[in-house]
């Protein structure tokens, strides 16, 4: 064997030994470090599935309390989580309040009644009103948020007077049943009463006749426009003559005999008058003399 093979042979076998103990090395060391680093990758991953699903499972959710937001938002009415006659009492004789003029209530508190998920009490409510109060009573109760049911509702018509001098009054005793709901839970709420809009005023009491066939005498002594002159305008005031040749000062809206002053008109130099006569409705115009 010739010197340049043994001298390969040797650099081949000290190359196999150095490659073996290399690889034992990067095994016994290397590998260990491998190890962790595979592990913690796998962690890693498991965090983030994990992250993964909490983020979708909080999409969902928002998505959940989003839609029960809408819903408690539109929600026609509400349920107190206490309901008792005290809140009652209060809320109906704030409703009862209609243009600081108040309506007194009897109320008389009834059974209560507990269920699974809510409790409910029943209420008789008696009172005396004039017909306008009384409805703008009842629809607070039925559009307001508060739940309350009418259960029945009995009325009719009485007249008072306040003197042998002043037209009779007509106004409507009424007895009604109700009934108010509550969650029965503990939780602190405030009851404090939101104004939630005013009814559209009505045109016409179901008990008053429609036609009639005289007309009411003018016991407030108001001023008889059949019977008045207009003598000057302003802006927003009218002055007229009544028939005594007093001068009364006026402005749109106010009361005269049978009706109301219902525009003033400086440009066109008259006040129109809107009079209801035994149910026929009659608009009277009166001008300005001519002018020399």
């Amino acid at each position: 064997m010739s010197r340049r093979t043994i001298h390969s042979v040797l650099l081949g076998v000290l190359l196999l030994i150095l490659i073996a103990g290399s690889y034992s090395w990067v095994h016994a060391h290397l590998y260990v470090d491998y190890q962790a680093l595979e592990e913690t990758r796998r962690g890693r991953i498991a965090d983030y599935d994990e992250l993964r699903g909490l983020v979708d499972r909080h999409d969902v959710f928002a998505d959940s309390l989003t839609r029960a937001l809408d819903t408690l938002r539109g929600r026609s009415k509400v349920v107190l989580a206490r309901e008792n006659s005290k809140i009652t009492f209060e809320y109906l004789n704030e409703l009862a309040t209609v243009n600081g003029r108040h309506m007194r209530l009897n109320l008389v508190t009834g059974r209560r009644h507990e269920f699974d998920r809510y409790q409910s009490t029943s209420y008789m409510i008696e009172g005396e009103a004039s017909f306008h109060h009384l409805f703008a009573f009842l629809w607070k109760l039925e559009h307001y948020k508060r739940l309350y049911t009418i259960e029945s509702l009995h009325w009719q018509e009485t007249t008072r007077s306040e003197g042998r001098d002043s037209a009779p009054r007509s106004l409507v005793k009424f007895r009604m049943a109700i009934t108010g709901y509550g969650t029965g839970s503990q939780w602190s709420e405030d009851t404090t009463l939101i104004d939630e809009g005013q009814p559209e005023p009505l045109e016409h009491n179901p008990f008053r006749p429609l036609v009639r066939d005289y007309i009411p005498p003018n016991l407030r002594n108001l001023l008889d426009v059949d019977h008045a002159q207009l003598q000057g305008l302003s802006d927003d005031r009218a002055f007229l003559l009544d028939h005594q040749q007093k001068l009364q000062v006026m402005r749109e809206g106010d009361a005269v005999y049978l009706g109301l002053l219902t525009d003033i008109d400086k440009q066109g130099r008259y006040a129109e008058f809107t009079l209801n006569k035994g149910g026929f409705i009659e608009k009277v115009v009166l001008r300005l003399p001519q002018r020399r």
